[in-house]
């Protein structure tokens, strides 16, 4: 197996900013949502994803799968934006063993 190339000092330079203005960038936008929509980070992430979609709902495993989440962390963190209200479930009619996730705003 090939030995890593390293970054040059340039490149690390790069490559530590960019890392600074994500975090900086993500820190901003959960300020914001918390305090002018009072919806979490993880939230917003959530609604972009079924807004995408021309209903506003996806199948859980399609959410958890397009956000990179395990199924009981969006099981969970469903569950807290449909007590806030921003989402609610639907059962699947198709195979009665599924669930959608739509967005309700």
């Amino acid at each position: 197996m090939e030995e890593p190339r390293w970054l040059d000092e340039r490149e690390e330079r790069a490559w530590r900013a960019l890392q600074f203005m994500q975090m900086r960038l993500t820190a901003e936008l959960t300020r914001d949502l918390a305090a002018d929509r009072g919806m979490s980070y993880q939230d917003y992430v959530v609604l972009v994803a079924l807004t995408d979609r021309p209903d506003g709902r996806m199948r859980l495993y399609e959410l958890a799968d397009e956000l990179g989440w395990e199924k009981s962390r969006l099981s969970h963190h469903l569950a807290r934006m449909v007590e806030r209200g921003f989402v609610r479930r639907e059962r699947c009619d198709e195979d009665r063993r599924g669930a959608f996730a739509v967005v309700t705003r």
